[in-house]
């Protein structure tokens, strides 16, 4: 359980981040419902996190940025993570865990998208080499 200083900075850092609406699919992230279920480690990593990020900037990405997000949803989509009905959550969970990304989309510069992109064709690669794995032991045992 972390301390009301910690659990203040980091509501400071959500704040200033202007984050503080994506405050539960941050901690949901984490696998926590609740700022206080935090660890200290944890904590610490999302508070430099939400320093580390500038603030929502409005002008439009430049046309590869969104070329490379448009990529990057496809991909997600192709994983069975949906953003239906403009209901980001699942997306957004995803995207903060700090294993795939740690950051939002609209975060993420033109070489994170690249890696990220890249990461997400691994997993779909792996998934797929899984089921043709599971398929060829079923039929050959």
């Amino acid at each position: 359980m972390l301390d009301k200083d910690r659990i203040k900075r980091l509501h400071a850092a959500l704040a200033g981040a202007k984050m503080m609406p994506y405050k539960a699919d941050m901690l949901a992230s984490y696998g926590v419902e609740s700022s206080k279920n935090l660890t200290v480690t944890q904590a610490e990593e999302l508070i430099q996190r939400l320093n580390d990020m500038k603030p929502l900037d409005r002008t439009e990405a430049p046309k590869p940025v969104r070329r490379l997000r448009s990529t990057v949803l496809t991909l997600i989509n192709s994983l069975g993570i949906y953003a239906t009905n403009n209901d980001w959550t699942r997306v957004n969970q995803f995207l903060l865990n700090p294993r795939i990304a740690g950051k939002l989309l609209y975060q993420m510069n033109e070489e994170e998208l690249k890696a990220l992109a890249r990461k997400l064709r691994g997993m779909i690669r792996k998934r797929k080499e899984k089921v043709e794995q599971e398929a060829f032991l079923a039929t050959n045992n």
